[in-house]
């Protein structure tokens, strides 16, 4: 008999009746004696067993108390070595268990008690954004990955045994002891795991090769860290069946479900693809480790949000278009203002699939992208920002949406980003990581088969391409040399107009044939640009110092490139060549 994976949001579900006559009496006669330890309440639990608030006599402290509904013989044996194995794992998100003890036949487990919610009463009561979803179950994986390293793995991770507590620690709960349990459990009578070959676990967020019956190992847990967050961030699981059979043929079909109302605003296109890699069917397609997922998970999480990332291009070098930072900030400011103070503005309402039906034309579009990057490249911020207030105004007393507007202005901005590539390269890479400022609130509610969301992926890759940390680095590199041979055009009247042209028109064809070496030996020469450029900081000041004529500071920079020339790793001589080549 297979049963249906749905489960009630809250934790403390229907237990098997073994555990009625305890339960009752503890809830009508709080303090009931169990060894040292006086049961207070039942916080929850299924037919495996119950967890108890309870007082520790001995130690003067509350605990949580499991009991485990056990076969005589090895599973004891088994679950007690599993818990101590776990007590010795001190890690500040994973529940800690404290000890173990018997009553009767059973085996019961004393846990530090985590005072809160779970994850997905966390998720219901405050409806969070992605990121605060994924700074969750980054800390929750941190446990996972913590025990893994200690040759431990969950078993049946999901919302349920993510913990929040009122100290806002996130803690890992019914960690461990699954493995131990699943070679000797009988599972008839508990609604909540998966039947026959499979395995202790629930059902919805198994493994597929938990499924066909196969022992799990970290991977496995990876998948269900996977289905987890995933149902956090789209309003539901990825796959779902009401059989083991149904769930296999969701997985082999490969369809990833959503639920659109309940998805949350804006996650970004890389963190779908990093959960999406965790959900493989193969587990050798999956992350390497959960360390690697977490890395991914992190990286993305810290980038600067769409609606927040001018801040940061002040420490750009000099060269940088104050236009193209400032038209991010108010093109994000004003957009961030009518979310902010109204909730949903109401263009945003409107579904991307009509942002055919835009206010203007497509070629009043254009003539308006056209207009705005003029006005930008001149520096009359003010002007734009006006101009792009009026047509903001215009659709929001219409809610009409702007979302084509929008996209020719992103696809202007990677396409200018495009040109200025190879001769101001920090110009490049500012204007293609801002370009999506003007759709950060909607590029993620495209249809995936829309011809928008085609363009949107290709611009993306463009944008992605450009501001890798490979392209980065070309650019600083190239970028420091012009400044500091350039230096002898602004502080050295005696050079002629000839060879300062020569600089510039070098420095280009140095940042191309560079670009080109990254092809094909990108991470070697990414790892010696790195080595070798100074830090963006260090950048920033000696371009200052150049701009300043300041001898001092130019000398400065010379020496601590000349002392990083010495201290970095050689290239492959067939690099050292191409290099020396592209710098002739």
């Amino acid at each position: 008999m297979s049963r249906d994976p749905e489960e009630s949001s809250d934790r403390r579900r229907v237990p098997s009746a073994r555990w009625h006559e305890l339960i009752e009496a503890v809830t009508a006669s709080p303090g009931i004696e169990l060894g040292r330890f006086k049961l207070l309440a039942w916080i929850g639990g299924g037919g495996m067993g119950v967890v108890f608030r309870a007082h520790d006599t001995e130690l003067d402290r509350e605990v949580a108390l499991k009991l485990w509904k056990l076969p005589p013989g090895e599973a004891k044996e088994a679950v007690v070595h599993e818990a101590k194995c776990l007590a010795k794992l001190s890690h500040p998100n994973v529940v800690a268990v404290y000890g173990t003890g018997e009553v009767d036949d059973d085996v019961f487990l004393v846990m530090e008690l985590v005072d809160g919610m779970d994850g997905r009463l966390w998720i219901s009561s405050f409806q969070p954004s992605w990121r605060q979803i994924v700074d969750l179950y980054v800390l929750a994986g941190h446990g996972l990955a913590a025990a893994h390293a200690a040759g431990l793995e969950h078993g049946d991770f999901k919302p349920e045994n993510v913990l929040l507590g009122r100290d806002h620690r996130v803690h890992v709960a019914d960690f461990g002891v699954a493995r131990a349990l699943r070679e000797h459990i009988c599972v008839d009578d508990d609604p909540l795991a998966a039947e026959g070959n499979a395995g202790l676990g629930t059902l919805a967020y198994m493994a597929p090769e938990r499924l066909h019956g196969r022992r799990g190992d970290a991977r496995s847990d990876q998948f269900s860290f996977c289905v987890t967050v995933w149902e956090c961030l789209y309003g539901k699981r990825p796959f779902d069946g009401p059989t083991e059979l149904a769930m296999l043929e969701a997985m082999e079909r490969g369809g990833l479900q959503t639920n659109p109302a309940a998805t949350a605003y804006g996650i970004p296109r890389r963190l779908r693809q990093a959960i999406t890699r965790g959900l493989a069917m193969d587990p050798a397609e999956r992350w390497p480790d959960m360390a690697s997922l977490l890395a991914a998970l992190d990286e993305i999480r810290r980038r600067p949000d769409e609606r927040k990332r001018w801040r940061w291009i002040a420490v750009s070098a000099v060269g940088l278009m104050l236009g193209s930072s400032a038209v991010t900030a108010w093109l994000v400011t004003s957009r961030t203002q009518a979310h902010t103070e109204s909730g949903i503005n109401s263009e945003l309402k409107t579904t991307l699939l009509h942002a055919e039906q835009s206010p203007a034309s497509a070629d009043e579009a254009e003539l308006l992208a056209d207009e705005l990057i003029s006005l930008i490249e001149a520096g009359k911020l003010d002007e734009a920002q006006r101009r792009w207030v009026e047509v903001e105004d215009s659709a929001t007393q219409k809610d009409k949406t702007i979302e084509h507007e929008a996209l020719v202005i992103t696809r202007a901005l990677i396409s200018r980003a495009q040109l200025l590539a190879r001769k101001e390269p920090t110009t490049s890479t500012a204007l293609a990581f801002h370009a999506f400022a003007p759709l950060s609130y909607s590029t993620s509610r495209y249809p995936l088969d829309h011809p928008a969301q085609t363009e949107l992926d290709s611009l993306r890759d463009v944008s992605m391409r450009l501001t890798s940390r490979a392209t980065r680095l070309v650019g600083r590199y190239t970028e420091s040399l012009r400044a500091e041979l350039g230096h002898t055009c602004s502080c050295d009247p005696p050079m002629n107009a000839d060879d300062c042209d020569a600089i510039d028109s070098d420095s280009v064809a140095l940042h191309a044939c560079l670009t080109e070496l990254l092809v094909n030996h990108e991470d070697e020469l990414a790892g010696y640009l790195s080595c070798l450029a100074p830090a963006t900081e260090s950048h920033t000041t000696c371009v200052m110092a150049v701009t300043d004529c300041n001898v001092a500071g130019i000398e400065s920079c010379d020496a601590t490139r000349a002392r990083a020339e010495g201290e970095c790793s050689p290239l492959t001589p067939s690099l050292r060549r191409a290099f020396a080549a592209c710098a002739r």
